[in-house]
This record gives C-alpha cells, structure tokens and sequence, in this order.
C-alpha cells in the first residue's frame, strides 16, 4: 500500500488547497535540512520528501482526485481480505473444532443462572435490611449531617 499523505501532512481528507498550502509550508520550516543539526540532516531529508510528494499530489485536484480513488480501493481490498479471513476462522475448544455460531449459543445465559443472581441480589437487601436494624448503625446514617443533606438532594 502507497504511503498515506494525508497522514504525511498531517491534515483531514476534506481538507482544502489552501488548508494544505499552509501545513505544508510549516512541515518544509520545520524539517527542511538547512535548519537542522547533523545528526537530524539525513532523518529530515527523507521526511522533507514524502512532504513533497505529498503535496505536489493533494494540491492538484486531478492527481488528488485520483490518489482518493486509490485510497478507497485499497481500503476496500483491505476490509474484503479481513472479512475473508473472519469467514474462514474456526475456533478450537481442545480437540474440537467449533463455529462462532456455536460459541455465542454457549455463552448465552440459562435460566438457572438469572435465578442464581436473582438470589444473590435478594440475599444482599436481606443483610442491609438486617444490618438496618441494628440501632448503632441507623443512628449513624439518620444523625450524620452528609448524608441528610444528600438526602434532602434526592
């Protein structure tokens, strides 16, 4: 796949000619290899074309027109090839071979499984209930001044 030059200049695919004129002359200020360190020369000569070439493309409306074009059909190609390979993946439990179809038919709950956390969320208000009666702890929760006034927000 051809290098991404919206990505090489840093700017959305709806962007226009004169958004890119402008992101392009503050990519050349910044990467241009006059302006840099020996050591940074080399590494911007390379980014310093890709800039280019980016721009010369985007900036004429054909080869932008056609380089879009491009760029939908390999992202077409892509996710054909993707949902290719999901259609012929199987998943191996041990020594068995399953389909999705039949995963997702296992990881549904029965209904033994509601009831037991019916029963979980019924035996937890039957400890607060409980742990209500207790005087200490009501008092604790009827005197306390944050939690009235959370209270009286409610």
């Amino acid at each position: 796949m051809k290098k991404n030059y919206y990505q090489i200049l840093q700017v959305d695919q709806e962007a226009s000619i004169d958004i890119i004129e402008k992101v392009y002359k503050t990519l050349v200020k910044k990467y241009h290899p006059d302006l840099q360190s020996e050591e940074n020369k080399n590494n911007n000569e390379e980014i310093l074309k890709d800039i280019n070439e980016a721009y010369e493309t985007l900036s004429n409306p054909e080869k932008r027109q056609a380089y879009d074009e491009m760029l939908i059909q390999d992202s077409i190609s892509i996710n054909q090839s993707i949902q290719n390979q999901l259609n012929n993946c199987t998943y191996h439990s041990n020594t068995k071979s399953t389909t999705n179809t039949d995963n997702t038919k296992k990881m549904k709950k029965s209904i033994n499984d509601y009831f037991l956390d019916f029963v979980a969320i019924l035996i937890t208000f039957s400890i607060l209930f409980l742990l209500w009666q207790i005087p200490f702890i009501r008092n604790f929760f009827s005197d306390n001044i944050i939690i009235k006034n959370i209270s009286n927000l409610l």
